[in-house]
């Protein structure tokens, strides 16, 4: 498959004019195919909010609205690239099924916003595992804020909780994922 970069965030807010053009800016510096933001915090998405995200004329989205001030989902792709094939959807997630138009490859790009609580997070954690187990012949990349860290070494201002580190850890053994590590802090994922 091609070189695919995808630009993923969790943005805090979209509603603010300088937000939206740190990431128009950051997608367009990367040569971003694939957008994927969380914490929109925004539950009436307007074309024009779109188009100011993104330099891409002809592009898909799907979103996942706020409730309230909290979550929010957008992931967004180049139609020249990319041929929709399916949008499933979940408070805390996103599944997008595409097809690579230059190769043929379909693949699932699953933007993720997970909750806070441990047992919402398990939940999330079951949900896409049944999801994975009906599309695991096809590449799916996760990606988001998953709320929670593989090992505390990883913790950055925020807090720990062994459960939620090893329910993460089962979650990604169970299903055979591989962690590919952000290149440059840019977000662009090398190869794919």
């Amino acid at each position: 498959m091609e070189e695919l970069v995808i630009l993923c965030w969790n943005i805090r807010g979209v509603n603010k004019d300088t937000n939206r053009a740190n990431v128009k800016h950051t997608a367009l510096k990367n040569q971003t195919n694939i957008i994927c933001l969380q914490e929109t915090k925004c539950s009436n998405w307007s074309q024009s909010m779109q188009n100011d995200i993104w330099d891409v004329a002809d592009h898909g989205w799907a979103i996942q609205n706020s409730e309230g001030f909290s979550g929010g989902l957008l992931t967004s792709w180049d139609k020249d690239l990319f041929e929709e094939v399916g949008v499933k959807t979940n408070k805390n997630w996103l599944w997008i099924s595409l097809r690579s138009k230059n190769t043929g490859v379909k693949f699932h790009c699953v933007n993720i916003y997970a909750p806070q609580e441990p047992r919402e997070k398990r939940e999330v954690w079951k949900a896409l595992s049944i999801e994975f187990m009906k599309d695991e012949l096809d590449p799916v990349c996760f990606m988001g804020d998953f709320n929670a860290i593989r090992s505390i070494e990883e913790r950055k201002d925020c807090s720990y909780r062994r459960a939620d580190t090893h329910d993460f850890n089962k979650f990604i053994k169970d299903l055979n994922l591989l962690e590919i590590p952000m290149s440059n802090d840019s977000f662009k994922l090398e190869k794919f």
